[in-house]
């Protein structure tokens, strides 16, 4: 990985992230088996995997997010009084 892909911004400061030497620190403050999967679970990376791709976001299909979102969701219409 270059450089410039390992560098975040804290507090208003661009700041050079070694991914090797994160990871063996939050492995060390692992005290047994249980705690591990409470401190692996987010992926180490600046832009999750599953959204980008090179850097740039993953095109979507918006018919599928609507799928989605129908599925999940249950319309009520309230009556409307008439006039």
């Amino acid at each position: 990985m270059s450089a410039d892909r390992n560098k975040i911004l804290l507090h208003g400061v661009e700041v050079e992230v070694n991914g090797t030497l994160l990871f063996l620190r939050v492995t060390c403050v692992i005290n047994d088996n249980a705690e591990m999967e409470g401190h692996l679970r987010h992926e180490f990376a600046k832009q999750p995997p599953a959204l980008f791709d090179k850097g740039v976001m993953r095109k979507n299909t918006k018919s599928d997010l609507a799928r989605v979102l129908k599925s999940k969701v249950s319309v009520h219409c309230p009556s409307q009084p008439s006039s």
